[in-house]
């Protein structure tokens, strides 16, 4: 892997940190580990050639503005509602200030109302009367220096939010374990409680995204938290064994694999099996 040159930074945190210098920190954060979930190869990529901005992280952003801090949403995102690559949203962009983010009517719509439904809703609103937004946090778990930016930090928790097609327990749970919100969960509040001795409960405010946009606030309970720990200093070991070897594998592990399939595909399988 590349050796980094990138700055670092000592732990603690850093409240109004911009997203460039965050971005440019050597420290490990949750969505680069999660790539060792996929493989070793994935996450040194991955670490070398950061995503591209992309009008879904666009309103992403818009979205986090409007819940958490829907007073700069107005000097920070501006509307063009027309066909965009014309010369006048070319010559429209040239006028706005630096860091103002252009959004259609249709991505308006959405981050506005998300942000209006969030701001509203009598369990999740409480939560964010007072607080900090887009907090840096860095620490040391596990012996590797790590970052995060955490969406609110409050009296009562870490609060973070999640855009969701349905926000209903069953399957909202199900999208957690798929996208590892749980090992999300406890890195926060691990990195939280590394930085500053304190540890916080962790709330994730899951937001529909089409109307109506309902909205239903979640608290992770205390196994929740342990099983996602027990992920993340998974995937921190494995970062420590392939960054001291040197070697990042593929999915392959530079072996033949044994062909699977799962067991649905199977049935017919134990009463027709024929021998090569």
């Amino acid at each position: 892997m590349t050796t980094t040159t990138e700055p670092t930074i000592e732990p603690g945190i850093y409240p109004d940190m911009a997203d460039a210098p965050y971005r440019a920190l050597d420290a490990r954060n949750h969505s680069t580990l999660s790539e060792l979930a996929r493989s070793p190869l994935h996450f040194e990529y991955r670490l070398a050639h950061p995503r591209e901005d992309c009008d879904a992280f666009r309103v992403g952003r818009a979205t986090h503005c409007a819940v958490f801090e829907p007073s700069k949403y107005l000097s920070d995102y501006a509307l063009w509602p027309e066909r965009r690559g014309t010369k006048a949203h070319k010559e429209f962009i040239a006028n706005l200030d630096d860091g103002v983010t252009v959004l259609t009517a249709q991505q308006n719509e959405g981050a506005t109302a998300i942000g209006s439904a969030v701001n509203k809703d009598p369990v999740a609103a409480p939560l964010l009367r007072k607080g900090e937004a887009e907090v840096t946090v860095i620490a040391d778990l596990e012996g590797v220096r790590c970052k995060g930016r955490l969406d609110w930090i409050c009296d009562a928790g870490i609060v973070d939010l999640k855009t969701t097609i349905d926000p209903a327990p069953e399957k909202f749970g199900k999208n957690c374990a798929a996208y590892g919100y749980h090992r999300q969960a406890a890195f926060y509040v691990d990195l939280y409680h590394a930085a500053t001795g304190e540890r916080k409960d962790f709330y994730i405010v899951a937001a529909e995204k089409t109307p109506p946009y309902d909205v239903v606030t979640y608290k992770a309970p205390h196994h929740i938290i342990r099983a996602g720990r027990d992920a993340y200093r998974e995937l921190l070991a494995k970062y420590k064994h392939y960054r001291d070897s040197g070697e990042w594998p593929g999915l392959g592990n530079g072996q033949v694999n044994e062909l699977w399939l799962p067991e649905w595909a199977l049935i017919n399988e134990r009463t027709t099996h024929e021998d090569f």
